[in-house]
């Protein structure tokens, strides 16, 4: 961030080992191990978010953003197995960071700013602990553009989240459809059943229209074998170009995103889900929010979109 030129965001507490680091503590939890031995007091501990950001020109609008957030924590080793997270979600880190330094000088009329999240493994605490005590206000935060596991999948596959949510699908995700479109691809719907799974989730929570990127599931999902010779990286370019379009598009709109009508996006074509179906084990810990009746965890096989023409 300090190589691209990004402004830190300086109001809130930041600091650390950049100025771009923002520092939350996790929650205490207490956890019982298994056979009956006692529990153990967990949590407390500080962790970091790290945020930069273009500031907007225009002298009005440069009070709003627009975010691009991706999380870079992953469940790092257990004994002596190492999970490497290259898609999940190193390759939605790479392409934040590739799309802020193609934005460099783009001189865009609201900020755009950048935050890799932490903790989002662990229940999205990373990006709950920024919005409780943000930097700037709630309300001048405009726009969340989520990217994990954008690096696998097939040709011309990229699913959105959410896409079927009423008071949730917003022009943000119209826009999205049109920016993927002009790289080729037709959005698919066939993630929907996870859209409350990531980052993107804790700015929905707090009325912020937001979107995330995934270019669907797989059997490597937090396992060992998620490496790097696995990523497809021109389908990665891709997503990077249609991220970096979407941002600045809606940095550079007259008005902010805002919630379409039912009537609207049930009437939208989505691409296919061509991914075969594959039972993953549930992340360790829900999202806040997330209650026992949601489709919240990553045990559910994607719906199968059928291919359509249009």
């Amino acid at each position: 961030m300090q190589e691209s030129g990004l402004e830190p965001l300086r109001a809130g507490g930041f600091g650390g080992a950049t100025p771009y680091h923002f520092p939350w503590t996790q929650p205490m939890a207490r956890w019982s191990f298994p056979g009956g031995r006692e529990a153990a007091a967990l949590g407390g501990e500080t962790d970091w978010n790290v945020v930069g950001a273009i500031s907007g020109a225009d002298p009005v609008l440069r009070q709003e953003y627009v975010f691009v957030t991706a999380h870079f924590d992953h469940l790092g080793r257990d004994y002596e197995t190492c999970y490497p997270g290259a898609d999940d979600d190193a390759s939605g880190t790479a392409g934040m960071l590739e799309v802020m330094r193609l934005l460099k000088g783009a001189n865009p009329r609201r900020t755009i700013a950048f935050m890799g999240v932490s903790g989002e493994e662990e229940g999205l605490l990373g990006s709950e602990a920024f919005l409780l005590d943000p930097p700037v206000p709630t309300g001048a935060i405009r726009a969340d553009i989520n990217l994990d596991m954008v690096g696998r999948g097939r040709p011309g596959e990229l699913h959105v989240m959410p896409a079927r949510r009423e008071g949730y699908v917003t022009t943000l995700t119209r826009n999205a459809r049109a920016a993927a479109a002009n790289c080729g691809i037709a959005l698919s719907a066939g993630l929907e059943d996870h859209w409350q799974d990531s980052d993107h989730y804790s700015f929905l929570r707090y009325g912020i229209p937001a979107i995330c990127f995934n270019t669907g599931l797989h059997a490597d999902y937090h396992q060992p074998t998620d490496t790097p010779d696995k990523i497809n990286y021109p389908g990665l370019v891709r997503v990077v170009r249609i991220v970096r379009d979407l941002a600045l598009a809606t940095a550079n709109a007259a008005k902010a995103p805002e919630v379409l009508p039912p009537a609207v996006w049930k009437a939208w074509v989505w691409g296919p889900y061509r991914t075969p179906g594959t039972e993953l084990a549930a992340p360790r810990h829900p999202g806040p929010g997330m209650d026992s009746g949601s489709d919240s965890s990553f045990s559910k096989k994607g719906t199968c979109i059928p291919s359509v023409p249009g």
